[in-house]
């Protein structure tokens, strides 16, 4: 379960050291090597002071001695090709495997109790391999136990806490479906394939597919280049399997685009509807302000030399001069003469 390992480690524990709490025998049997009057000693004080399992997150301090679960990381490990895995009733689901890591900090304010605390935990976190297991985890590891140290970050205030920490990696499987049937989504793209057009003016024809999800009705389908009017004409037709779906008909006719809608709408699944267009398109319209009406092509780059050219009366902005419809004529310019200095 990614994203909530150390939940999952706090549960455990609380419910490990349940167990351990009633079964002084299996406590005692932790610690191979020690005397029972020791273990015992352990085992009663922690029973009058049972330690408090909490995540790192939780409001306050609580009460020594305590168990402290912090999620640290998560990070990727491996993935299917793509990211894709499998379909979900049509819908394609993507899946990562990830590993998340936490650290269990124990502390107390003896640091031999603190030492049979780090056992313990240990000792319930391996024995609840199996529930992690059943929670769709695929594996969990120890990867290793920091010293055994007072506290440092509360050395200042001079409480005598001693505190070790491990650390736990888990690794388990992720699954994003994919979705699409959001409300007042943006398109992120055209078309789902390539638009089949030509780019001389008239006749134009283009094509594609709209996939619908499952019970989406409406479909906006852009249209590109700008069509001439809305007078043009469209074609739909259901793929199978239609998945339920059924009576895909044309309406909203824009010069940039037409709407899809479906009389019954997918049922078990993605359906799709292939859209041909005919009709009149043009290319964008030109700026007739900047044709020069003498010779019906555009004025040329606006004059840049100014120090060596002299505008004559009707010079445009422009290099090439405006038609003068009255005397038939187009203005000019002239070059600037330096004046021939006495010699």
């Amino acid at each position: 379960m990614s994203g909530i390992f150390d939940l999952h480690a706090v549960l455990a524990l609380q419910n490990g050291w349940e167990y351990y709490r009633t079964n002084q025998n299996v406590f005692s049997s932790l610690f191979p090597g020690i005397r029972p009057v020791v273990t015992n000693g352990w085992h009663s004080e922690l029973v009058a002071n049972a330690p408090t399992v909490r995540t790192h997150a939780a409001a306050g301090t609580g009460d020594l001695p305590a168990i402290v679960v912090q999620l640290v990381s998560e990070t990727r490990r491996e993935e299917a090709l793509g990211g894709f895995s499998r379909s979900d009733r049509g819908v394609p689901v993507y899946t990562s495997v990830i590993e998340q890591k936490i650290k269990i900090s124990v502390l107390s304010h003896n640091a031999e109790l603190t030492r049979a605390l780090h056992v313990l935990v240990r000792a319930i976190m391996f024995g609840s391999l199996s529930r992690f297991l059943e929670q769709s985890y695929l594996d969990v590891t120890y990867l290793e136990g920091e010293e055994l140290a007072p506290a440092e970050e509360l050395a200042a205030e001079e409480l005598g806490i001693f505190m070790r920490r491990m650390v736990w990696v888990s690794t388990t499987i992720v699954e994003s479906p994919s979705f699409t049937d959001i409300p007042n989504q943006k398109t992120w793209f055209v078309q789902s394939e390539d638009i089949e057009t030509q780019t001389t003016p008239g006749s134009a024809h283009q094509s594609g597919e709209a996939v619908f999800s499952e019970g989406q009705t409406t479909y906006t389908v852009p249209v590109s280049p700008n069509a001439l009017n809305t007078s043009y004409t469209v074609t739909v037709a259901l793929n199978t399997p239609t998945n339920g779906a059924a009576n895909p008909t044309v309406s909203s006719k824009a010069v940039d685009g037409f709407v899809i809608t479906l009389g019954t709408p997918s049922s078990g699944g993605l359906a799709s509807v292939k859209w041909s267009k005919t009709g009149d398109w043009q290319p964008a319209p030109i700026n007739q302000s900047l044709i020069n009406p003498a010779t019906n092509e555009p004025y040329a780059a606006q004059r840049t030399v100014a120090d060596e050219m002299e505008i004559i009366p009707g010079q445009s902005t422009y290099g090439e001069p405006p038609f003068d419809s009255t005397t038939g004529k187009s203005g000019g310019v002239k070059p600037i003469v330096p004046e021939k200095s006495g010699g």
